[in-house]
């Protein structure tokens, strides 16, 4: 086993302290993609409410007690702006 999980959150053993994101970003999809699916015809306004309310927790759950390194952080800020990319570019018609 190389990680422990403990409160929702998976610490990779290592030399260094450091924590595996994957799942975060996993789970954080799987929602964005349901929203999308069930919003279709919903204004770009109601998407983003509803992506603030359900998904946004799942990026920042546990965020403020983990010193995360500077790739961790971008990636995360990576589906965040994803989220908003596909939200746009379906209201201005270009996705």
């Amino acid at each position: 086993m190389d990680r422990i999980r403990y409160l929702g959150i998976y610490f990779v053993t290592n030399k260094q302290f450091s924590i595996d994101i994957s799942w975060i970003c996993r789970k954080f999809y799987t929602a964005a993609n349901a929203i999308l699916y069930h919003t279709r015809f919903a204004s770009e306004m109601t998407r983003l409410c509803l992506f603030e309310s359900f998904t946004l927790p799942l990026l920042t759950y546990g965020c403020e007690g983990i010193d995360m390194s500077v790739a961790d952080m971008q990636k995360l800020n990576a589906c965040w702006n994803n989220v908003y990319r596909s939200v746009w570019h379906e209201f201005v018609g270009i996705g």
